[in-house]
């Protein structure tokens, strides 16, 4: 066999796990565990090819294409979910290279949202924000692009990741490739139906990138022990800050190198405190960096919305019984990943206490594995370092300390799972070896094993890409999932309407309205102040023509915050569409409602004004143009329309004329009090005055048909039948042009 020299950097064979039961030494006799760990010896030396099947160097590369062949069918995808915050809807982003400069000195979710709409703390990774901004520049915007690197990138995330186990596990040979822990704990961790989030949801690749500069790090610092090259631990520092540019959960690395180093090395201690100082330097370069681009923003906004900060209504028990019930839920979906979904928020997981038996069993089961881990690592056991492992890199996402923002969330295990991952591995490839002893029996339950779970995730990694097809297809299918989150009923009940928007058949629209709005009522019944539900429910009703409902749902929106801005759009949009479809009553308290929280718009009285013209309520009609008109004093319309109200339907043509008159001196080219005038004198058979007002309207609207016809009724009670045929004959002229 092949020594391995004994100097500090090398990787031991420290383990007493690792080596198989019954295994000989040299010279051909059996050494107990305890003896071999008595002895000081250099390290055993191990061949790293494996004894059957495929070279070691091939495997990673099987790993790689695996990883390809599961997210394949990804490449067709569109946008989905949290795209739109990162790239499509995304200001900075928009702009390509050009981008840039803005999305390094803002949050990351600025572009989006604005500087007043951020999460405690604020969000700032803008290395795969770049990466987005470059390819649109290169390409706009092509979904497609942007799930090809995200598939290369896990591909080969998912290598590096077999390629670091090996080398930490190389002290360990399994008789047949497939059965060593390197190859089951990356075969695991590619396949497993949890990462499909992060991968085939474009912006989850901040996920992937910071999982990938993350083990490229302890990667560098591995290969540093063994060189004693000092460029390597330079280049490590160098990655580890694109880690955590990528995601700010990189960081735990900090601790996780040093936990590899002492659980898989004999290193120095000076190489140790150079290895870590490294990691802590660049994470100061970071913190510095960020801190110089968008300030400190630890805490700075209070979050009181429950879609925020879904322990809003919880006490500080519940909160924490309720944190370990989802942790709870993470360890049911490491282990059977179904049913599958994108929405935790509220109330999907509900508000608990610990005398809940589930808030009990994960916070046993949980404080169990802990204190074994930490009992038990001193003496490098492996499942110990998955645990930790897991702990660790969890820490920052698992809601104990920092409020991420919502219950819990699949993506958030992307690199949790690892250490998942290596305990399963060390269970099938060492302890069970252990205890069956038949090499042949083992082998077979292993395979079938892998075969059986391997299979299991593939065909759910393979369905569930599908299901990020667009945002329809997602919250559609996952509001099944999700039935008691207040967000996801809201998501799908928005893009029923859409899709009610496009759709020219009928029967299906209004399909599609019904479904929205049984999604937009659930959504509301579980959180009443969900004011995007709210809007959305608004808008709904008014394609069922329910006018009142919709106006009650805009009301309540602006109960909640009376600055809303949608709520206040829409509601005049109702106003108005109610008055287009001669619904004057309800346009009339629109409108009244409007002025309750816009009391000082003349816009809004001058529509009041209207709808009560339309309801035949003239006093009122004016009294209300006249308040808009006092508002402002040169509104040229609201004064035009009193003309009209006095000379139609008042028929006062004084009054008329006068308003008409004052409407002209303030806006002496108005067409609409000029073409007034014209038929105010022409009532009064003054046809002269007439023509002279229509056709000094008509030289403002040359295009105007009815202008011209009535220039020609004009001619025509004149007598002039030549001069009415002329008129006439323009008048359908342009009127036939237009249609």
């Amino acid at each position: 066999m092949r020594k391995i020299s004994g100097k500090a950097g090398i990787l031991s064979s420290h383990l007493n796990e690792l080596s198989m039961a019954g295994e000989t030494s040299k010279g051909g006799k059996k050494a107990s565990l305890k003896q071999k760990a008595s002895q000081h010896r250099p390290p055993i030396t191990i061949e790293n090819k494996q004894k059957r099947g495929l070279p070691a160097k091939y495997i990673k590369w099987l790993v790689f294409a695996f990883a390809l062949a599961l997210y394949a069918n990804t490449l067709d995808l569109k946008y989905a979910s949290d795209d739109s915050l990162m790239i499509t809807g995304n200001e900075f982003t928009k702009k390509g290279i050009s981008g840039i400069k803005d999305i390094l000195t803002n949050d990351a979710f600025v572009g989006f949202l604005g500087k007043n709409n951020l999460l405690p703390g604020g969000r700032y990774r803008p290395l795969t924000q770049v990466m987005f901004a470059v390819e649109k520049e290169l390409f706009g915007f092509n979904p497609f692009v942007g799930h090809l690197l995200n598939i290369i990138f896990y591909a080969i995330t998912c290598m590096l990741l077999f390629v670091i186990l090996q080398r930490l596990f190389r002290n360990y040979t399994a008789n047949y490739w497939y059965l060593s822990i390197a190859f089951i704990a990356a075969i695991l961790f590619t396949a497993h139906p949890l990462h499909t989030e992060a991968v085939a949801n474009i912006k989850g690749r901040d996920e992937i990138m910071s999982l990938f500069f993350s083990l490229l790090t302890v990667w560098l610092v591995l290969v540093y022990l063994e060189k004693q090259k000092l460029w390597m631990i330079i280049l490590s520092a160098v990655t580890f800050i694109m880690a955590i540019l990528s995601k700010e959960n990189a960081v735990t690395f900090i601790l996780i190198v040093p936990l590899i180093l002492f659980v898989f090395t004999k290193s120095k201690k000076r190489d140790h405190i150079l290895c870590l100082s490294s990691l802590i330097a660049a994470a100061l370069i970071y913190f510095v960096f960020r801190i110089s681009m968008i300030g400190l923003r630890l805490g700075d906004i209070k979050v009181v919305e429950l879609l925020n900060d879904p322990f809003t209504d919880a006490t500080f028990i519940e909160k924490y019984a309720t944190v370990f019930y989802t942790w709870l839920k993470y360890l049911g979906l490491m282990i059977f990943p179904h049913p599958l979904t994108h929405d935790y928020y509220p109330k999907q997981i509900p508000i608990i206490n610990f005398s809940d038996v589930r808030a009990l069993l994960s916070f046993l089961i949980y404080t169990t594995l802990l204190v074994f881990a930490l009992w038990k690592i001193k003496n490098k056991n492996m499942y110990a370092f998955g645990i930790l492992f897991f702990f660790i890199t969890f820490s920052t996402v698992s809601n104990f300390v920092i409020n991420v923002g919502t219950f819990m969330n699949e993506r958030f295990l992307f690199t949790s799972l690892t250490g998942f991952t290596i305990i399963v591995a060390y269970f099938l490839a060492v302890t069970l070896r252990k205890k069956i002893k038949n090499t042949s029996t083992y082998r077979t339950w292993v395979i079938v094993v892998l075969v059986l779970v391997l299979s299991a995730y593939s065909i759910k990694t393979v369905s569930r890409n599908r299901v990020w097809m667009d945002d329809f297809t997602l919250f559609t299918t996952d509001v099944k999932v999700s039935a008691n989150s207040t967000k996801c009923n809201t998501s799908a009940g928005g893009k029923l309407l859409e899709k009610a928007d496009s759709n020219d058949n009928e029967i299906q629209k209004n399909k599609y309205i019904t479904q929205s709005v049984k999604y937009l009522t659930k959504a509301l019944e579980i959180y009443p102040k969900n004011l995007n539900a709210l809007i959305l429910l608004g808008n709904a009703k008014i394609k069922q023509k329910e006018y009142a409902a919709s106006r009650n749902c805009y009301a309540a929106c602006l109960a909640y915050n009376p600055k809303h801005n949608h709520a206040l759009n829409n509601l005049l949009h109702l106003a108005q569409y109610t008055y287009d479809k001669d619904v004057y009553d309800e346009s009339a308290k629109t409108y009244t409602l409007l002025l309750k929280y816009q009391p000082d718009i003349p816009e809004n009285y001058f529509g009041l004004g209207l709808a009560y013209r339309g309801m035949q309520k003239y006093d009122s009609a004016l009294s209300f143009l006249n308040h808009a008109q006092k508002l402002k004093p040169d509104y040229v319309e609201a004064i035009s329309k009193m003309g009209e109200i006095y000379g139609q339907d008042l028929h006062n043509l004084d009054s008329s004329e006068a308003f008409f008159q004052k409407a002209l001196t303030i806006k002496p080219d108005d067409e609409s009090s000029l073409e007034n005038l014209g038929i105010v004198f022409g009532i009064r058979r003054n046809y002269e005055k007439s023509l002279f007002y229509f056709r000094k309207a008509l030289e403002l609207e040359p295009d105007k048909h009815q202008l011209y016809m009535n220039i020609a009724e004009t001619y025509r009670l004149m007598g002039d039948m030549k001069s009415y045929t002329e008129y006439k004959m323009k008048s359908e002229q342009i009127f036939n042009k237009k249609q």
